[in-house]
C-alpha cells in the first residue's frame, strides 16, 4: 500500500513540476542571422568590365591584371573557376595568390593583383585578337578581352 501511495505521489509530483515545452524560453543567445549567399548567387554581385590590352607589336608580350569588382558590402565572392575560350595559347592567365580567388566586399582584383593576364604575340599575323574569360563555368558571367597586334 505504501508503494502505491509513493508511486502516486511521485507521479503527481513529476507531472505538476514539468512545464509545457512551448512555454519555455530557448537557451540560445538571440542574434541577427543573415543569409549567406551561395557561390551561384554571390557571382551576381560582381562588376565585370571589358579588358583592352591595347596595341602590341608582333613577337612581344604584354602583362596586365583583370579588373573584377565585388559590389557587395557584406559578402566575399569566391571564384573557383576561370576558363579562357581562346585555345590558341596566345592568352595566358595566372593567379599569384592561387585558386580559388576570393574577392572581399568592395575589392577590385586589379588593385590587389589577383588575376594576371599575359598576351604573347608570337603570331605573324597582325590584327585584333579576342578571348572570353568565363567565371565559375557560368556563360552569363565573363570578361571579354581584346588586344591589337601590329607590325
Amino acid at each position: 500500500m505504501k508503494t502505491k501511495i509513493l508511486c502516486a505521489l511521485f507521479l503527481i509530483f513529476s507531472l505538476y513540476s514539468c512545464k509545457d515545452i512551448l512555454s519555455t524560453e530557448p537557451l540560445y543567445i538571440k542574434k541577427l542571422i543573415r543569409i549567406n549567399l551561395s557561390p551561384e548567387d554571390s557571382i551576381t554581385q560582381l562588376q565585370i568590365s571589358p579588358m583592352d590590352l591595347g596595341t602590341v607589336s608582333m613577337v612581344s608580350t604584354t602583362n596586365d591584371y583583370i579588373s573584377i569588382i565585388n559590389k557587395s558590402s557584406d559578402f566575399p565572392v569566391t571564384i573557383f573557376s576561370l576558363i579562357g575560350k581562346n585555345t590558341s595559347g596566345l592568352f595566358n592567365y595566372s593567379f599569384p595568390y592561387g585558386m580559388p580567388v576570393i574577392i572581399q566586399p568592395g575589392e577590385d582584383t586589379k588593385t590587389t593583383r589577383k588575376i594576371q593576364i599575359k598576351f604573347i604575340a608570337d603570331t605573324f599575323t597582325p590584327g585584333m585578337y579576342f578571348d572570353t574569360l568565363v567565371i565559375n563555368n557560368n556563360p552569363a558571367y565573363f570578361v571579354p578581352i581584346k588586344v591589337n597586334v601590329k607590325f
